[in-house]
This record gives structure tokens, C-alpha cells and sequence, in this order.
């Protein structure tokens, strides 16, 4: 890794997430190492352009966490496969640690934090960031009288600014989340 590259980070502390960047890069193959740690890789380079640490406190209470970033190693075999994909992003996700695979998914951003859309998980529609809870999930809860705190208890790997976050999206985006309840509701009974 090149030294001379600046580290900048951002914690935020209600989400309790670090986010790490190491120098520049337009584009990283964002693959996840263990659940809720997320190593950025420039596709050119090989090299580690950064990370994200969900749930820092509780881990920087458990163990050291940033050594961890130079110990990350991709198979060759996998990160040819990535490369030849050309996807500008790419999620890895774990059913358990004996079944990893790679996903290659562009990562659609929108303007609430912790919402993105990501192609082929949950059909696409609106999901919290690094989970597959879909913000129509989070609206049916609250749409049943459950306060935040509520749905919270029924999501508990969730935070409380993501709910937040989902119902804030929600309010600016009414109709595609009322389109997502109505088609799931359709498909419901059609099974």
C-alpha cells in the first residue's frame, strides 16, 4: 500500500459507524469480511482503499479492529472473476461461513444516508444499507401502529436512525413505497 496516500475517516457516532478511506478511488469492489465489516478494493490496484466498521464501539471494545484491513487478502481467482464482471461495485454475502459467494450488484445511492437500492436483493426496492430489510418492511410495521422503538424490537439488527431514516424516506417517496406494499400484498395471495 502506498504511505503516502491520506487516511481520512468519519465516525458517526448515532449509527456507531467508522468509515475509513485510504487515498482516492472512483470505484471499489466492496466486499464484506465478516458480518458488519466491509473492506473497499481498488479493482486496478489490488489495493485497499478503505472500510467500514458497523457497530465500531462494540467491536473496538472486543479487540483491535484496524489492523484487521491489512491482513485482507482476495483470492486471485475471485477478484479475476469481479474484474471481468466490470461492475463498479460488489457485494459479498454469507449464509454461513462454509457458503460465501460473490454478487455482482451495482449499489444505487439515494439522497437518505442509510437507503440504497441494490440491484437483484429484494426486488430492487429501497433497502437499509448493508442489510436486505427493505424500507416497505419498516412502513408496514409503522403502519400497524408500531412505534420506532417498537420496530426496533422486531428488527433488532437495525439501529434506531435507520428506522428513522426508512420512515423519512418513505415520506418523500410515498408512492414507490405504497407500489412495493401493494405488489407484495398481490403476491401474497396469489400464493
Amino acid at each position: 500500500m502506498d504511505k503516502a496516500k491520506a487516511l481520512n475517516y468519519h465516525y458517526d457516532r448515532e449509527e456507531d459507524i467508522l468509515y475509513v478511506t485510504l487515498g482516492d478511488s472512483d470505484s471499489a469492489l466492496c466486499i464484506e469480511q465478516e458480518n458488519g465489516f466491509l473492506v473497499r478494493i481498488d479493482p486496478e490496484s489490488d489495493e485497499i482503499v478503505g472500510f467500514t466498521v458497523i457497530d465500531f464501539s462494540q467491536r473496538a471494545a472486543d479487540r483491535v479492529v484496524t489492523p484487521v484491513y491489512a491482513q485482507f487478502t482476495l483470492p486471485q481467482k475471485e477478484l479475476q472473476r469481479l474484474r471481468e464482471g466490470r461492475e463498479p461495485y460488489t457485494v459479498l454475502e454469507a449464509e454461513d461461513a462454509a457458503d460465501q459467494r460473490f454478487y455482482k450488484s451495482k449499489v444505487e445511492r439515494t439522497e437518505h444516508p442509510c437507503i440504497v437500492k441494490v440491484e437483484g436483493v429484494v426486488g430492487g426496492e429501497p433497502i437499509i444499507y448493508g442489510t436486505r430489510t427493505s424500507v416497505r418492511a419498516i412502513v408496514e410495521w409503522w403502519k400497524l401502529g408500531a412505534s420506532p422503538d417498537e420496530i426496533l424490537e422486531h428488527l433488532p439488527h437495525l439501529r434506531l436512525g435507520q428506522i428513522f431514516d426508512a420512515l423519512s424516506y418513505y415520506d418523500t417517496h410515498r408512492d414507490e413505497i405504497e407500489y412495493h406494499i401493494l405488489r407484495n400484498k398481490v403476491t401474497e395471495v396469489a400464493d
